[in-house]
């Protein structure tokens, strides 16, 4: 950890942890659904019938699992409240 993010950490006695630690390799998906370098981003079609129909039918407001999982992150001391 450097600079900002070590200040962070010490001002609000957070765990130690690099973003490698935390997420792993899952930031890459974020990088192509970003378009990171660049470049129109390729069409896709997705569907929700199929596991609607295999009774997977919830779902969950993004604003609102953004909100429970940066809380958690807070109560587990990731984040800074």
């Amino acid at each position: 950890m450097m600079g900002a993010w070590v200040r962070i950490v010490a001002k609000h006695n957070l765990q130690p942890f690099m973003l490698a630690d935390l997420v792993g390799g899952s930031w890459q998906f974020l990088d192509r659904a970003m378009r990171a370098g660049g470049g129109p981003v390729p069409p896709s079609l997705v569907s929700t019938i199929k596991i609607r129909q295999a009774g997977f039918g919830d779902c969950l407001d993004t604003e609102d699992s953004l909100r429970y999982w940066f809380s958690e992150m807070q109560r587990d001391l990731l984040l800074p409240t």
